[in-house]
């Protein structure tokens, strides 16, 4: 059985569309959060990073209900996992997202250094999150908050369904047994059409598109 993390997905894809996980900036980052989250103190740590502490500013603006949450109803840094079965053996696909539970509904939040679109490890992670927690996808959606040290955030939304679950699930099936895809299917379009609340007004830095 083979243990995979979203980070292990992305040297097999030869990705760079992943955050650097040394980057320190963005580890600073969610430990801040974390933090202010359970009432601790941080002001020295904004005093010392005025970066993060801009960004901080903006998570709060977009959305902050994420600091009001109640602890048992938000869970930062949340670890799922889920198995896939492979030809003649199993994957099990480890991921850590910020979720939300509320009443009839889940909500994963991921605030990073990042472009403002739905990628395939948000794809990963939605589909981890709906069979950890045994949700249909149709409970599930994403809120995603896109920072950049020179720009605006964007905030957008996005909403999972069953056509886009499978899919996720086929694609990570032929990555993980090296079945060929066609190459015009790129990850951004694989996985069908999704929701987003707000289109990019501001374009961030181009990065390489993963193909499969």
């Amino acid at each position: 059985m083979r243990q995979l993390t979203i980070s292990d997905l992305g040297v097999l894809l030869n990705s760079k569309t992943l955050a650097s996980p040394t980057n320190p900036d963005q580890k600073n980052l969610q430990l801040i959060i974390k933090q202010i989250f359970l009432g601790l103190p941080v002001k020295p740590l904004l005093d010392a990073h005025p970066q993060i502490n801009q960004w901080v500013d903006q998570v709060r603006s977009l959305i902050p209900e994420i600091f009001t949450f109640k602890k048992d109803k938000f869970l930062i840094d949340a670890h799922f996992s889920t198995a896939l079965q492979l030809n003649d053996n199993k994957a099990v696909i480890d991921i850590s997202t910020n979720v939300a539970f509320g009443k009839k509904s889940v909500r994963l939040i991921e605030w990073a250094v990042r472009q403002p679109r739905l990628n395939w490890y948000d794809k990963v992670k939605l589909w981890v999150t709906s069979e950890y927690l045994m949700i249909p996808p149709e409970q599930l959606q994403l809120t995603i908050l896109a920072l950049h040290p020179k720009q605006a955030a964007k905030k957008y939304e996005i909403y999972w369904n069953q056509k886009q679950h499978e899919k996720t699930k086929k694609w990570l099936v032929s990555v993980l047994t090296e079945q060929p895809i066609r190459q015009e299917r790129k990850l951004s379009t694989v996985f069908g059409a999704h929701t987003i609340s707000s289109q990019v007004l501001v374009p961030l830095e181009e990065i390489e598109e993963v193909e499969i």
